[in-house]
Parts: structure tokens; C-alpha cells; sequence
């Protein structure tokens, strides 16, 4: 269950920008999290609302922007949605395809006051 390590950094992060911009509440912070991370999203709310149950990111919400599978031919340029990571071009049947998309973990917002 790597989803509890995801949900305690997030906190760290959080707390931190609490302090850095003179925040006294969180009300929601999103995310983005890539299909490959493998992140279970009940699992991640449910370890973050853990967490943050005795902070002041208690109540918080967690916005997650779920971001699929894309690759990048190497051979002709083109980009397309991937079902799995062995995949050829579907444009010219190249072999050398780059994973470009998929493997997001980042904080991109949070509102609070």
C-alpha cells in the first residue's frame, strides 16, 4: 500500500506551503496522478483524511485529475494514447516509442485561506 507514503508526503507539502504563504486552512489541493503511478484513489483519500485528521488539514479535499498513457513515435513524430507500455506506433508500426505521459505525481493547486 504505497498510497499511505503518497498521502504523507503530500501532508509534508502541504504543511509547507501552509507555512510559506501564511495559510491558515487548506481547503483542497490537486493533484495529478498518472494511470502508470498504479495510485489506488479511495486508498489515497482515505490515508490523507488519516493523516491530516489531527492537523490543520483536517476537512481538506483531495481533486484528482487522473492522466492516461501517451507516447511519442520516435520514427515519424507522432503522439498517441497507449493501452500498455509495448506498443508500436499505431501511424507507422515503429517500434521506438517514448512514454510521455502517464507517470505524473505532482501537486498543480491548492485553495485555501
Amino acid at each position: 500500500m504505497h498510497e499511505l507514503s503518497i498521502a504523507q508526503s503530500i501532508v509534508d507539502i502541504l504543511l509547507e506551503q501552509m507555512k510559506t504563504h501564511h495559510l491558515s486552512r487548506i481547503e483542497s489541493a490537486t493533484l495529478r496522478i498518472g494511470v502508470l503511478r498504479a495510485v489506488d484513489r479511495e486508498s489515497l483519500g482515505f490515508s490523507f483524511d488519516l493523516l491530516a485528521a489531527e492537523s490543520p488539514l483536517r476537512g481538506a479535499r483531495l481533486d484528482i485529475k487522473e492522466i492516461p498513457m501517451q507516447g511519442h513515435c520516435l520514427e515519424c513524430g507522432q503522439e498517441f494514447p497507449m493501452e500498455h507500455w509495448l506498443e508500436d506506433c499505431p501511424s507507422c508500426d515503429g517500434p521506438r516509442v517514448e512514454v510521455v505521459s502517464g507517470k505524473e505525481l505532482e501537486i498543480v493547486g491548492l485553495e485555501g485561506a
